[in-house]
């Protein structure tokens, strides 16, 4: 073995529809209030690109850290999938 490193694969597609699907409704919340504070309303949704969209790399471990005749426990670590959307509404009176 010359290493371990631990990634997302797998889940890639189920997070990043997840995140994208908060994303665009928080971009949601947010015009709702923008909107409010103008004294109107949202419209229908004009369009929605995405932006930035990542899952940060995970971390990579040397194999020399892992050759041990021992099993050598594995910390846990964190990976951040994320989703940035623009949205741009029509606005209602």
């Amino acid at each position: 073995v010359d290493g371990v490193s631990l990634d997302l694969r797998d889940q890639m597609v189920t997070l990043m529809t997840k995140a994208r699907t908060r994303a665009v409704a928080d971009a949601k919340a947010r015009a709702e209030q923008y909107a409010q504070a103008a004294g109107m309303r949202l419209g229908p949704v004009l369009s929605i690109s995405e932006t930035g969209s990542s899952s940060a790399p995970g971390p990579v471990f040397p194999g020399a850290a892992f050759m041990a005749e021992s099993a050598v426990p594995i910390s846990a670590g964190q990976q951040q999938v994320t989703s940035s959307v623009v949205v741009v509404y029509q606005l209602a009176s």
